[in-house]
């Protein structure tokens, strides 16, 4: 069951005794080091559930929410953009992934996880919708993979962290399946670009070995070294 963060449900709490002046006053402080910043998960919560709110409190919500989506979409879209199905989609393709991440937000019935964890909600979404444009089917199966911009080399690649859900997790298995995470991203990161993506492509987006040779615009048993080639030294990296 999905479970709203205390320390979100307290702000939530906070904020309810506000004027819609100083609520959105609040809303629109943008840095995270303020401590009167609004958690995402807090502004998806206040969108899905209103009570109340006048409209200016909500499309304050909205402006300041969407922002935050094209930044988690934009910082992710070099390490989407050069797959098939995306080039297809033209350029109506970025717009169309941050209108699916809103679409998903209120979709949800009950608790969403929008209002768990935002920014990991986010990158399922994008992954969710990529994987409906490379598979061009009508059903959207999700998918819990995500990108990141390697600090060296500015170059966005969708890694396949692990993001499980942690309730109820112990502090000290939380900071080692974050470690593990960040070894296995790193891991990644350092392989060659070809066989970054023949691995991602089959482990994460569960290609077929044709629609990773297609991608790559090579040979299906080209394809299959690449793939083995990152996955033996992944397993080195991680041993």
């Amino acid at each position: 069951m999905r479970t709203p963060d205390s320390r979100h449900q307290q702000q939530l709490h906070g904020l309810a005794g506000l004027s819609p002046e100083q609520l959105i006053e609040r809303i629109r402080v943008r840095s995270h080091k303020d401590a009167r910043h609004v958690h995402s998960e807090v502004l998806a919560t206040l969108l899905r559930h209103p009570a109340g709110h006048p409209e200016k409190v909500a499309t304050a919500a909205v402006e300041e929410l969407n922002g935050r989506i094209q930044i988690l979409v934009g910082k992710r879209w070099r390490g989407v953009s050069w797959l098939p199905g995306v080039r297809r989609r033209g350029s109506n393709a970025l717009q169309d992934t941050i209108d699916y991440v809103w679409e998903r937000i209120f979709e949800d019935k009950g608790v969403s996880n929008s209002e768990v964890r935002f920014a990991v909600f986010v990158r399922n979404r994008i992954d969710e919708f990529v994987r409906h444009l490379e598979t061009d089917k009508n059903s959207m199966d999700p998918i819990e993979g995500m990108s990141v911009v390697d600090p060296k080399t500015g170059e966005a690649t969708p890694l396949m962290e692990l993001q499980e859900d942690t309730e109820g997790e112990k502090p000290e298995a939380a900071v080692m399946r974050k470690q593990q995470s960040e070894a296995l991203d790193n891991a990644i990161l350092s392989l060659p670009k070809e066989q970054r993506q023949a691995f991602l492509l089959r482990a994460k987006f569960e290609y077929e070995w044709q629609q990773v040779a297609d991608a790559l615009t090579c040979s299906v048993p080209t394809a299959r070294k690449l793939y083995e080639l990152a996955r033996k030294a992944l397993q080195g990296a991680m041993q």
